[in-house]
């Protein structure tokens, strides 16, 4: 399984590859549609990931920008350090060559030990190769190995916890509980969403254990892996501290403009996450390509644009000349880089957030999460892919039915997990592993945060194989009667 993994991804991330070389042979830098050196993807996330071992190496901090003390635990590390490894073993051109079949070879190493995993909780062989073919051949996580963005790592890192929670059900012990949970704690300092884990196996252990002395062993074992957990994180928040000049941060912290934007574009987001999934990062690089070409009208007609298309949801708590009135403001304050502005505009689009939620609670609380979700859910999460999405949407037969097929798989995985964890008969604990970290993040991605992509949930997707699979075994069982 590992070398189909290993093949599969190969093939299909140098297809990718090929079709953006063809399609932009100068290699103007473009999200997901240039590269760097020839050899991976460029994206923007990049600036957010690969920065801290060139500061690091300068002699200047583990870093993404030395001039700001809070850019020093704006990201956990644990990309930038598997990045950072590759950059001083290869240097900074061979970094990109390498990291590629790193990912690659993690990606097929998830596959085998997500078959052994379900080995471990069902002792069906056949199940657990079926698994591991299932996402040996999953497109979705393949289709970030030539990223150098948490995507590439984190799917494998999630496995490798799940891995080692099996062991540790399966044989016991401190120290297989421990690294259970170390495992997770390294995931975390990945991707700080898979600290999710933690409640799934606490969870899992107290689903199989009955009684006073089963719950109390199962909170023993509890305690042995959030204190694996903490084994890794905590040297990292001890780093923290020093670095801020006191703060606390277990993994990362976001300053009140995560993204550089200023508090007005985030508060934006955070009214707009009222009746919509928003994209107010996409808005706010129109308004800044705007400025930059020194065109302030192209910029106004985009507010114009904006107020003009808004759905009637949009308009609980505030009427459409309000609205263009604050997005006029934040246009002014995007260009100018005004501090005492970009206040005045987070407490306007604060206000509307507020109002908002006042007069359509349903909207805000239920109707416009179930939206968000089934947006997720409902689509080819094909967006890694430049060579299935061309510019124009002038999409090609093979294009239509390689996205319709991703379509249909991501629809599938997803209700398959849905199904399996109300019906299927399997154990208790790996029912509740399928159903509590996936559903972790949903509450915590749409309904928290309120600001989502399909990638965001890749840590769930090995996850919703094992549902699949063991639905799809079921099913060719009950058949062959």
């Amino acid at each position: 399984m590992f070398v189909l993994a290993f093949a599969f991804g190969l093939v299909v991330n140098e297809l990718n590859l090929r079709y953006i070389r063809s399609h932009n042979p100068t290699d103007a830098p473009l999200n997901t549609r240039s590269t760097v050196h020839g050899f991976t993807v460029w994206s923007i996330d990049n600036a957010w990931y690969l920065p801290q071992i060139h500061w690091f190496l300068e002699g200047r901090g583990f870093t993404l920008g030395p001039d700001d003390p809070r850019m020093a635990v704006r990201r956990s590390p644990g990309y930038p350090l598997f990045y950072g490894l590759h950059r001083i073993l290869f240097g900074e051109r061979g970094s990109f060559f390498v990291i590629r079949y790193s990912q690659l070879a993690l990606n097929g190493l998830a596959a085998v030990l997500l078959g052994l995993t379900v080995l471990a909780f069902t002792d069906r062989p056949g199940l657990a190769k079926l698994t591991s073919c299932g996402h040996a051949l999953n497109p979705y996580t393949a289709g970030y190995c030539y990223y150098t963005i948490t995507e590439g790592l984190s799917p494998a890192l999630t496995v490798v916890s799940l891995y080692c929670f099996g062991r540790a059900a399966r044989r016991g012990g401190a120290g297989s509980w421990l690294l259970a949970g170390a495992s997770a704690g390294i995931a975390a300092l990945t991707r700080p969403v898979c600290g999710l884990l933690l409640p799934a196996f606490v969870l899992a252990l107290a689903a199989d254990a009955k009684g006073a002395a089963a719950l109390a062993a199962a909170a023993r074992r509890s305690g042995l892996v959030l204190l694996g957990f903490l084994l890794p994180v905590i040297p990292w928040a001890v780093r923290n501290y020093a670095v801020t000049g006191g703060d606390v941060v277990l993994l990362e912290q976001y300053p009140d403009d995560p993204m550089g934007y200023g508090v007005g574009e985030i508060a934006f987001r955070k009214w707009w996450s009222g009746w919509q999934n928003p994209r107010a990062e996409e808005y706010a690089n129109s308004v800044l390509r705007a400025g930059a070409a020194s065109r302030p009208e192209e910029a106004a007609a985009l507010a114009e644009q904006f107020v003009r298309s808004l759905p009637p949801p949009a308009l609980h708590g505030a009427g459409p000349d309000e609205i263009r009135r604050a997005l006029m403001n934040l246009n002014g304050c995007l260009l100018a880089r005004s501090a005492t502005c970009d206040r005045a505009v987070a407490g306007e689009f604060s206000e509307l957030a507020d109002r908002f939620r006042r007069a359509a609670p349903l909207r805000y609380w239920c109707l416009t999460p179930l939206e968000t979700l089934a947006s997720v859910v409902f689509q080819s999460f094909s967006s890694a892919f430049a060579m299935l999405n061309p510019e124009g949407r002038r999409f090609g037969p093979l294009q239509v039915g390689v996205k319709a097929g991703m379509y249909a798989l991501n629809v599938a995985l997803w209700l398959g997990a849905l199904v399996f964890g109300l019906f299927a008969s399997a154990p208790r604990a790996l029912k509740v592993l399928v159903s509590v970290f996936p559903l972790s993040l949903v509450v915590f991605f749409v309904v928290l945060i309120r600001y989502v992509e399909a990638r965001y949930f890749l840590p769930a997707y090995a996850l919703y194989s094992v549902a699949l699979c063991h639905l799809a075994a079921g099913a060719w069982a009950r058949a062959v009667r």
